[in-house]
């Protein structure tokens, strides 16, 4: 596993985890441990699981995941990191957590052996990543060269910088067109506080923005965070166009662009772009057996493969 500073990565940051707790619907929680000049640190968010199931043997249980979209244990040698997690782990159980869901920043955690002992570590997908110090555009599919070459020929416009309300009436249709969970609604006020870690890039057309791109940055990656395109632009190739404007724009300042993963369509849309992978693990962890299972059959959820499979799945 890779060890950083918790400043360089949103992932690893409490004002992230702060505000993207308020569509996870949890409370932000954040566990310590420090021997001598090591340390790690834990942001987490813990889900009340009264507000979806009744009360089991008088008691208030909880659940708990990292925030959106990674996120992951920041601490400076693996020996500290087998302190903590022998630690959080009797935490849990002590507070009814009954699961743990974790998702790992691909850019930050490569080697997993310290985890594996603790928790379930499972490879979900590979995500695409672009590597902007090299000619990116030479990776591209030639259906992907055609839409970009489309789409100049609009005469559109790229802006660098460009609203929130924009930005979520071009999101928002296009979460409405691809008929997305609830899970995928953000409230504006929540991206306004999130957009201290990125910015918001879009391609005008006809005096109104017709494609938007949120993204987060990081030291020397950036990352794809939330995005879409008007459906009524949707044959310009606005959307292929945008994404080029943003490699050139960080070509010269960062080293990554993170594209990362999705199902059907948009991970075809990422991978046309560049053949360049890495993995996203993902941990899962149930503290409290007994009751995860009840929950389980209380659920009737016996045969879904989501975790926690009590309950479901937001895709």
């Amino acid at each position: 596993m890779c060890m950083i500073k918790a400043e360089s990565s949103y992932s690893f940051s409490a004002e992230w985890a702060k505000n993207t707790a308020e569509f996870e619907h949890g409370e932000y929680c954040q566990y310590t441990v420090r021997e001598g000049k090591e340390s790690c640190v834990f942001h987490y968010i813990k889900r009340d699981l009264s507000i979806e199931l009744e009360s089991l043997e008088k008691n208030k249980y909880f659940d708990i995941i990292t925030p959106f979209d990674y996120g992951g244990f920041n601490c400076t040698d693996k020996e500290i990191l087998k302190t903590f997690l022998q630690r959080f782990e009797a935490k849990c159980k002590k507070e009814n957590i009954v699961s743990g869901f974790f998702r790992f920043n691909p850019m930050l955690y490569h080697e997993f052996e310290v985890l594996k002992q603790y928790m379930d570590i499972v490879k979900a997908q590979n995500h695409v990543v672009i590597n902007l110090n090299t000619d990116f555009r030479a990776a591209y599919s030639s259906r992907k060269k055609r839409n970009i070459n489309k789409a100049i020929k609009q005469n559109c416009q790229f802006i660098k910088k460009d609203s929130i309300e924009n930005f979520i009436l071009v999101y928002t249709d296009s979460m409405e067109r691809v008929d997305a969970s609830s899970y995928f609604y953000f409230d504006k006020n929540v991206l306004k506080q999130l957009l201290e870690f990125g910015e918001i890039f879009s391609i005008k057309y006809e005096n109104k923005t017709v494609s938007s791109v949120f993204i987060i940055e990081d030291e020397k990656t950036v990352y794809y965070f939330l995005g879409g395109t008007l459906s009524s632009c949707i044959k310009y190739g606005f959307n292929s166009l945008l994404f080029d404007f943003i490699f050139d724009y960080y070509k010269d300042n960062k080293d990554t662009f993170m594209l990362g993963g999705g199902h059907n369509g948009l991970l075809q849309f990422k991978k046309e772009f560049s053949s360049d992978s890495i993995p996203f693990y993902i941990g899962k962890k149930v503290f409290l057996d007994n009751v995860y299972n009840k929950l389980v059959a209380k659920t009737n959820n016996q045969q879904n493969k989501f975790f926690p499979q009590y309950r479901t799945s937001i895709l």
